[in-house]
C-alpha cells in the first residue's frame, strides 16, 4: 500500500510519464493515482499511441491507477468551468471531477490553475 497522498492526474500528466518523463514515474509511484475517464479517452487516442505495438500501452497503465467515471456531480461543475474559464470540455471535466471529490489535480496546464475552488499543482515537463 502506498503511504503518498491521493492525487487526480490531468491527461499530460500521464502523456508524460508514457514518454519516459522520470519525475512524473516518480510522482505516480510515491503516490495514491486517480484519472478521469476522460483522461482515459485522451491517452488512448493520442497520436503517440496508434501503432498497434503502442495500442496497449495505456491499458497495462491505467490498471494501476483508480478511474472516475462522469458522475452528475462532476457534469454540473465542469458546466461551470467551461463558460467561467473558458475551459475546453476535458478540461473543464477534470477539473470539476478534482473538485467534486476534493482531490488535489496535478497539471502541466496552465490555464487550469485559474480554477476557483481545487487545489492545483502545476507540473513543469522541463523538470526530467
Amino acid at each position: 500500500m502506498k503511504n503518498g497522498v491521493n492525487l487526480l492526474v490531468d491527461s499530460n500528466i500521464l502523456i508524460f510519464w508514457l514518454s519516459g518523463n522520470l519525475n512524473v514515474a516518480q510522482i505516480l509511484s510515491e503516490n495514491i493515482i486517480y484519472y478521469s475517464i476522460i483522461t482515459e479517452i485522451e491517452i488512448k487516442g493520442h497520436a503517440s499511441f496508434i501503432s498497434e505495438e503502442e495500442k496497449i500501452k495505456p491499458d497495462k497503465v491505467l490498471i494501476r491507477f483508480n478511474k472516475i467515471n462522469l458522475t452528475e456531480e462532476i457534469k454540473e461543475p465542469a458546466i461551470e468551468y467551461k463558460i467561467q474559464y473558458n475551459l475546453k470540455t476535458p478540461d473543464a471535466i477534470i477539473a470539476a471531477a478534482a473538485r467534486s471529490l476534493r482531490l488535489p489535480l496535478i497539471t502541466a496546464d496552465k490555464k487550469v490553475l485559474q480554477v476557483e475552488n481545487i487545489i492545483t499543482v502545476l507540473f513543469t515537463p522541463e523538470n526530467n
